[in-house]
């Protein structure tokens, strides 16, 4: 759960303000995190069953994509931002929350086929980050040279 907050804090800390619409997305994270301690004492419960591991990956995406749909939010509203946000940090954003998507539909799909090794996958998670911003880090300093 701290890691979810640890990305809503790193959203928050761009927002001067906040309006009604943006509320009720926070409110739909919340549903769906709030879930989470449910799916994983069912996960735990039954780590051999796809269904329990589905439940638990699923959330994890729908958590994903209302995170997402979120940075997106806050993007189109540039009025709820404390300052301009650069196409840097935009894509940034976007990235690493695309990254936790996809590993939660990987994990999904992993739930058919090896249901107790489904959540391993979202080891990944950090791997793919740090490589993606050694790799925007690198181009960055290729096209500031040129």
């Amino acid at each position: 759960l701290a890691i979810f907050w640890t990305i809503n804090h790193r959203q928050f800390r761009l927002l001067a303000k906040t309006n009604k619409q943006h509320i009720w997305i926070n409110i739909f994270s919340l549903i769906f995190i709030s879930l989470v301690p449910y799916t994983t004492s069912l996960k735990s419960a039954f780590p051999n069953d796809w269904m329990s591991n589905l439940y638990f990956n699923l959330n994890m995406l729908f958590i994903g994509i209302v995170y997402l749909f979120n940075w997106k939010y806050v993007i189109a509203h540039s009025s709820l931002t404390i300052r301009k946000l650069s196409a840097s940090e935009i894509k940034n954003g976007q990235v690493r929350t695309f990254i936790f998507v996809l590993i939660a539909i990987i994990a999904s799909g992993c739930s058919f086929i090896i249901p107790n090794m489904s959540s391993t996958i979202y080891f990944l998670i950090p791997v793919l980050k740090i490589g993606y911003s050694k790799f925007y880090m690198k181009t960055e300093l290729l096209s500031k040279e040129e």
